[in-house]
């Protein structure tokens, strides 16, 4: 009788030691949707729905306004790891999250453009462009993703593709 405490260690998201060879890519299209795409197959662990929030958060929308595809090798970015246990969750969130944040920068850059604003006093929310200090959004991010693809107004040097592809290291 008594008390048994059982330290447990496993290594997960096969890193440090083995660099990732995962990628995965996010754009957001002028309807404000935004489509992920890897090249890990799903296994049944939920990967869909873990890599859509993870890019729903990132971007600031919804996550009905996410789109999962995966697999297809000739459109998906580099995946040689597989899925495997933990693997997913961890490299390839990390990748999904990392390629969110680059585009949601893209679209904030544009919009500090248009809005006349310092974007950092921007955020996005649920697809809208908030302006810090404000009530309602100031403006979607489809709209701000379809004048930005048309370069209407922009400033040389402003080259907004609302696409990124990332690697993410664990």
């Amino acid at each position: 009788r008594g008390i048994g405490i059982s330290p447990f260690y496993e290594r997960a998201g096969a890193g440090p030691s083995m660099p990732s060879h995962d990628a995965a890519r996010v754009t957001v299209d002028g309807t404000g949707g935004a489509v992920v795409v890897f090249g890990a197959p799903s296994i049944g662990q939920g990967i869909e729905t873990t890599m859509a929030q993870v890019a729903a958060d990132a971007l600031g929308f919804r996550i009905e306004d996410v789109a999962v595809t995966w697999t297809d090798t000739t459109h998906a970015p580099v995946s040689l790891g597989g899925t495997r246990a933990s693997r997913a969750a961890v490299v390839i969130s990390g990748a999904v999250g990392r390629a969110a944040q680059a585009v949601r920068r893209q679209i904030l850059d544009v919009a500090a453009v248009l809005l006349q604003a310092n974007a950092a006093d921007l955020s996005l929310r649920d697809g809208q462009v908030w302006l810090t200090g404000e009530n309602a959004p100031k403006m979607s991010a489809a709209e701000i993703v379809r004048i930005g693809l048309l370069r209407t107004g922009l400033p040389a040097g402003l080259e907004p593709t609302f696409e990124a592809t990332k690697f993410f290291e664990p």
